[in-house]
């Protein structure tokens, strides 16, 4: 076995390999509904739903901007920076209804 062709072996079992792995997690299946998957690579401080003590008012987050260095929140138009942001009850990110 020359040496290309082995290394196209072991690029095809990387492939394989990584492509089980995928479809274990249901990453490269057909799509469900229409837009784009996104995987979280970083798990921020604040998480959706969780409240937080801005200008003595307290607020539900609504997501992160900048990587995690601004703070959207549900009432205000604003995006404070985390710094000056307290926390005040974290509900994990669960949505009850």
């Amino acid at each position: 076995m020359s040496r290309e062709s082995s290394m196209n072996y072991a690029k095809h079992q990387i492939d394989t390999q990584l492509n089980e792995f995928l479809e274990k997690f249901n990453i490269t299946s057909k799509k469900l509904s229409k837009g784009q998957r996104r995987i979280r690579k970083v798990r921020y401080f604040y998480q959706l739903n969780d409240l937080v003590k801005y200008n003595g008012k307290v607020y539900s987050v609504r997501g992160t901007q900048n990587g995690g260095k601004y703070i959207a929140l549900n009432g205000i138009k604003k995006v404070p920076r985390v710094e000056l942001l307290i926390p005040y009850k974290f509900s994990k990110g669960f949505i009850y209804s």
